[in-house]
């Protein structure tokens, strides 16, 4: 029994871990936002390591958020493909429904400017990056919390 209990201990922390570092490495999309070197739709990757600011890499640019700066974040899903009744009907019949998941930050930037960038991620990332925002961004306003948010850009 003890040994059972070891290894879904184990296996839990073993998933766990992967959880943590599931958008390093991973195809991100910056779709829209304020950051002045990257052009939307650019295909880039997150670098999490910094324990100071979320950086988007790419090779046109690169931007950096600053934790201490992020004043709201969300994440909302989208479908993927816009049909009308019947033929979401008929989709859905045969294959899983394809959604499209974002994540908005909004944060303030240098000399007290609003700044904005969405990222189109996978499900799992964007989860992640919500985990890792919600542990480091301690300040930002979390919509849906019951709660109105200060500042809207």
């Amino acid at each position: 029994m003890r040994k059972l209990a070891a290894v879904v201990f184990a296996t839990a922390a073993a998933l766990g871990a992967v959880q943590a570092f599931a958008l390093e490495g991973e195809d991100i999309t910056y779709v829209s936002g304020t950051a002045q070197n990257v052009n939307e739709g650019t295909v880039g990757r997150v670098d999490t390591s910094s324990a100071v600011a979320l950086e988007f890499h790419s090779g046109a640019g690169k931007f950096s958020i600053p934790y201490t700066r992020i004043t709201t974040y969300q994440c909302r899903e989208e479908s993927k493909y816009h049909l009308g009744v019947l033929p979401a009907i008929a989709v859905g019949l045969f294959a899983p429904w394809a959604k499209l998941h974002f994540v908005t930050i909004t944060w303030h930037g240098e000399r007290d400017t609003a700044e904005v960038a969405t990222l189109e991620l996978s499900k799992s990332s964007s989860e992640a990056l919500l985990a890792l925002l919600r542990a480091r961004a301690t300040g930002a306003c979390k919509p849906g919390s019951g709660q109105t948010c200060g500042r809207v850009f």
